[in-house]
């Protein structure tokens, strides 16, 4: 049994810009094609900025992940979660990100574009090397 796939409206409603949940549509090239406020302060980048530009330009180390990236665009899937994706932008520490993809098809069926709706992941990333090198130096004063 098939489920039909939900399908990318004309105008994203509420207005892009009230929405604080980072939310963007990508291609099969991973180029946005809409971007909200909030995903583009997290880019350290206006909306108009990035339209148009690939996620590969953003982070290079995805494209080593292309071919995951052109299953989702093969109709055989409902969504994926990736989580603690690194995000090396700018200056300092890195980033973590939880990210979660959906695909929109065409009226016809064939899957168009994506939905990316995206998390910061930092502080559980943080938190779970804390509790490892606490844990590692527990291990090292029981020996």
């Amino acid at each position: 049994m098939s489920r039909e796939r939900p399908t990318l409206p004309p105008e994203p409603a509420p207005p892009a810009d009230l929405v604080p949940v980072p939310l963007a549509t990508v291609d099969e090239d991973l180029r946005f094609r809409w971007v909200n406020e909030s995903l583009a302060r997290t880019l350290g980048r206006r909306p108009a900025e990035l339209l148009g530009v690939s996620w590969y330009e953003l982070c290079p180390s995805a494209a080593s992940r292309r071919e995951i990236h052109r299953e989702w665009f093969r109709g055989e899937f409902d969504r994926a979660r990736l989580d603690a994706l690194t995000l090396a932008f700018g200056e300092g520490l890195p980033r973590y990100a939880r990210v979660h993809v959906q695909p929109l098809a065409s009226p016809s069926g064939r899957v168009e574009r994506l939905l990316v709706v995206a998390g910061d992941d930092t502080a559980r990333v943080a938190g779970r090397e804390a509790t490892a090198t606490e844990l590692a130096a527990s291990h090292r004063r029981l020996d």
